[in-house]
């Protein structure tokens, strides 16, 4: 009689006949364990030789029972053939930088993201627009930062944070931190965007030390170029500067499922972007019609058009007074158990609550149960040389905000409309009758002592163009920044510019970005950036049309600062020739946004304008205004035409 052949189930065994069904399959087989053998936690990691950051993508892969794979287009190929193109980096830099040899591709990014929203390669919709919108979190917080990366990166080179942080002084890009020391130009076996995107999505949810360990083993497995942009992904410092991203996602978007780019862009209004993907995803364009105005919800808020207040505007308006200050969204909420929150959402969906606790405690002696409401955190100070409080501008707000009280500003929120009141959604209403409900809410508060008072916008009818400009001249002579003019009857437009809003501002004043920076040309001290070149939006980037020197010390140091910590240079030379030498500097991705004040607008033989006399008036906080919002060069156009007719 043969001998029964008798099968010896150990480590090897297990091992083996797991891995013939795949990583995921895997993973899940030898958790759940075979026979009675009782396992540890990391039995199944050991056993299938797991680096950590491959185990917490698989747990998180497991634990949300979706999509149970790993399998997506590399990380290396999505950042060579997506990410390279998009930021501009020339193809010196790229070899020096990543020891890889990149042909640079002049022209059409729209072609390029397009293709990538439409072509299968492993991740889903939303997953997508996290790589393309360089914020792997959705739009929620992160809970970790540059100082948690550099701990980790000191931790790999066995180096102090106090030498990184000095080094990257000189070299001012955080991404070519992680680049530096490193052999390996790509992870092998290669780590997937797909596990990528697992791991930064699920991070934020553990400990600080869990959260060092899982990150460090990533940055280890990866090469050059995935170091490079994963360190900046995590910050959410991709600065491609393409301004055309969002109508083009929207366009893209409204193709792919049928429907009109309107209700895409409603709907992102009333959401976000990321929330409409997964909407689209799962549920279709259907999906789309349970996204409703509610509390603390943020939504985009109305903007202001760009046409000018004539004697030919649609007259009676209501002028009120333009605070310059941050523009906040004000909600409150209470559940069924009377549970009550609040939230103070920015223009980009911050809840910046925690930064103005005070307001919070204003908030609290409105009496209605919900509302949404749409102002601007402004301050005022006391003028020693001219006596009387004047208005303070947004930086100084914001520098007060950031715990700096070198200019004391009493805060006041000031409410110029209400979206939301008990229940009920007041878009629609006309904005006449959105007035008389603000004040209803608003003035019997009005004499409470509190540290951040919530007051209504100072305003009144103007019948016709005459009475706008006097009281466009009163509020001037007060120091405030302008008017607005706004039509009585018309509703409010979430998410949109248009002219049922119009602003006025005494001198001109213009939002443009930041493109390039020059050496300084004294011998004295250190070699710094003392030249910057601005550009206004124009096609499908941006124009250069302004230069600015002899920037007070606080704004000089501010754009300094944000040029080395959010790694701005680009490392292309720019040199610009004056009447007197050669300016030697670099070009730099459109970050950072200052406001201006000109004298006015010309325009050579070739059509090429340029601003007479700019001065940086204020540099915009982050989170207040991001570079594709700047004025264009349509909007510098019509200034021309408009000083020319004078």
């Amino acid at each position: 009689m043969k001998p029964e052949e008798i099968t010896i189930i150990d480590d090897k065994f297990i091992r083996e006949y797991s891995l013939k069904r795949g990583l995921v399959e895997s993973y899940i087989e030898v958790q759940k364990g075979l026979g009675r053998k009782k396992k540890n936690k990391n039995y199944a990691a050991e056993l299938l030789g797991l680096p950590v950051s491959l185990t917490f993508a698989l747990e998180n892969v497991v634990r949300l029972q979706k999509d149970q794979s790993l399998d997506s287009i590399s990380f290396f190929s999505l950042l060579y053939g997506l990410y390279l193109p998009l930021c501009g980096m020339n193809e010196q830099k790229t070899l020096q930088t990543f020891g890889i040899y990149w042909k640079s591709r002049v022209g059409n990014h729209q072609g390029l993201i397009s293709e990538f929203l439409h072509k299968d390669l492993g991740l889903s919709l939303e997953e997508k627009i996290n790589f393309l919108m360089g914020d792997p979190f959705s739009g929620k917080a992160a809970r970790m930062g540059q100082d948690t990366l550099i701990n980790i990166l000191a931790s790999i080179r066995l180096v102090s944070h106090q030498f990184l942080r000095a080094h990257l002084t000189k070299i001012a890009d955080f991404g070519l931190l992680f680049t530096e020391e490193v052999s390996k130009i790509k992870s092998d076996p290669p780590v997937t965007a797909k596990e990528v995107i697992v791991i930064l999505r699920n991070l934020p949810r553990q400990k600080t030390n869990r959260k060092k360990q899982i990150l460090r083993d990533l940055f280890e497995r990866c090469g050059r170029l995935e170091r490079y942009f994963l360190a900046r992904l995590i910050l959410r410092r991709l600065y491609f500067g393409y301004e055309y991203r969002s109508s083009l996602i929207h366009t893209e978007l409204a193709k792919k499922y049928n429907i009109s780019e309107e209700i895409i862009g409603n709907s992102i209004a009333l959401s976000d972007i990321f929330n409409v993907c997964e909407i689209l995803e799962n549920k279709g364009a259907k999906g789309l019609e349970k996204l409703v105005l509610k509390p603390l919800n943020p939504v985009s808020p109305a903007l202001a058009g760009t046409v000018e207040v004539t004697k030919n505007s649609k007259f009676p308006m209501w002028v009120e007074c333009k605070y310059d200050g941050i523009r906040l969204m004000l909600h409150k909420d209470t559940s069924i158990n009377s549970r009550v929150k609040y939230a103070a959402f920015t223009r980009r969906k911050n809840d910046w609550i925690n930064l103005v606790p005070e307001l919070e405690n204003s908030a609290k002696w409105l009496q209605a149960y919900s509302y949404i409401l749409d102002g601007e955190l402004h301050g005022t100070y006391v003028d020693l040389e001219k006596g009387g409080l004047r208005p303070a501008n947004v930086y100084d707000v914001y520098r007060q905000l950031q715990g700096n009280y070198s200019l004391p500003i009493k805060l006041q929120y000031v409410v110029f409309d209400i979206l939301y009141l008990n229940g009920k959604d007041l878009t629609k209403e006309p904005w006449y009758k959105r007035r008389q409900l603000l004040e209803k809410l608003i003035m019997p508060s009005s004499g409470y002592q509190v540290n951040v008072p919530i007051i209504v916008a100072e305003g009144w009818e103007a019948k016709n163009y005459s009475e706008f400009k006097k009281w466009f001249k009163n509020f001037e002579n007060r120091g405030y920044e302008g008017a607005m003019a706004k039509i009585i009857k018309d509703s409010y437009a979430l998410g949109k510019r248009n002219n049922s809003w119009l602003k006025k501002k005494p001198a001109i004043y213009l939002d443009l970005a930041v493109t390039g920076a020059l050496w300084s040309t004294t011998d004295r001290g250190p070699k710094i950036f003392s030249t910057f070149l601005l550009s206004c939006r124009h096609k499908n980037g941006y124009e250069q049309v302004a230069r600015t020197e002899g920037l007070a010390y606080q704004q000089n140091h501010e754009i300094l600062q944000r040029i080395t910590y959010d790694g701005l240079l680009t490392g292309e030379n720019v040199e610009i020739r004056t009447s007197t030498a050669t300016r030697y500097g670099f070009k730099l991705i459109p970050s950072i946004v200052v406001t201006i004040r000109i004298d006015g607008v010309v325009r050579d033989n070739e059509g090429v304008y340029s601003l007479r006399d700019p001065k940086i008036v204020c540099v915009r906080p982050r989170g207040d205004m991001i570079a594709e919002d700047v004025n264009t060069r349509d909007d510098i156009a019509q200034l021309y035409v408009k000083t020319r007719l004078k």
